[in-house]
């Protein structure tokens, strides 16, 4: 069975961290200095500021679009076995959860610095 979650939401500050919702993570040092940035258990990614628009999030197991561009591919440590995107505060916006504790995953979006959509494709899933 595959997962495919999907939310559109207002982003608050146009930032979002792809990581383990159930972990503590390590932010990378300055959100601020480049619209991708990770660390071992943490990728930042900037988004359309909540005062312009909605933004969708995909979480899924294969993305066979063509408007968006590859922005990151890598490994992320996911102790918890689960993968999410959540807001700079902490809040969760959508999971799936995760076969293994590392996640390799690659990141689309449709605008290098202020996408209106992200689509998050990770490996191994669990069915």
């Amino acid at each position: 069975m595959s997962q495919n979650v999907e939310a559109t939401t207002l982003v608050p500050h146009g930032l979002i961290f792809l990581c383990d919702p159930t972990a503590i993570i390590d932010v990378p040092a300055d959100t601020s200095a480049a619209p991708v940035l990770s660390t071992a258990n943490c990728a930042s990614l900037w988004t359309v500021h909540e005062v312009d628009g909605p933004t969708t999030l995909v979480l899924c197991e294969t993305y066979d679009g063509d408007d968006c561009k590859l922005i990151f591919q890598g490994s992320l440590t996911a102790t918890g076995r689960k993968l999410g995107f959540s807001t700079s505060s902490g809040e969760r916006i959508i999971e799936v959860d995760l076969d293994d504790e590392v996640a390799e995953v690659t990141v689309y979006s449709n605008d290098p610095s202020e996408p209106t959509k992200i689509v998050c494709v990770a490996a191994p899933l669990r069915p």
